[in-house]
């Protein structure tokens, strides 16, 4: 199974786009990798064909994704602190070997979504599986379904002042943290 549920994103973003274009964009950091990952680049350039402001930043230096180079760390962290929200669409559990208890991403399994979204002070949006410290709860969002991600998604781009309020209680939430 995939890693990460690019398709979904993707699918809400052609729904999307056509009335949100103007108040969305969408950023990839990293370049998508293996057969989903070329799959996923055709869908954003089939997107960016049509005007949708939708971009994977990779290590290359542009915008385009044909190199495997990593993201250069002043990038990295420039992309995260300039969003408005983070969206890691982490499928909830990866199958193990048998014998093996599955990981649950976020519990068995880290991801270091958190870490950025601490360290960066911005919302969160991850699925309801992932389990979320009580202590950044107010400025995380989370998604059982498809639906509730594009509901949370389109309310956010409705309501400025519910980004601004999830963006201040980030800012509250990274001063109880030392990532030192």
């Amino acid at each position: 199974t995939s890693v990460r549920e690019y398709k979904m994103v993707l699918d809400i973003c052609k729904e999307l786009f056509p009335d949100y274009n103007s108040k969305l964009e969408l950023i990839i950091l990293g370049r998508p990798v293996n057969q989903k990952g070329f799959q996923i680049i055709r869908q954003v350039r089939e997107h960016r064909s049509n005007n949708h402001n939708i971009h994977i930043v990779d290590g290359s230096g542009n915008n385009k994704s044909n190199d495997g180079d990593f993201i250069p760390d002043d990038t990295f962290h420039r992309v995260i602190a300039e969003s408005d929200l983070l969206l890691n669409p982490l499928t909830a559990s990866h199958k193990q070997a048998p014998g093996i208890p599955n990981e649950i991403r976020g519990t068995s399994k880290g991801t270091g979504i958190i870490n950025d979204s601490i360290e960066n002070a911005v919302p969160l949006l991850v699925p309801q599986e992932f389990e979320v410290d009580q202590a950044i709860q107010t400025h995380t969002h989370t998604y059982r379904t498809r639906e509730d991600m594009l509901s949370i998604i389109k309310s956010l781009a409705n309501n400025k002042s519910r980004r601004d309020k999830l963006r201040n209680n980030a800012v509250q939430n990274a001063m109880k943290f030392d990532l030192d």
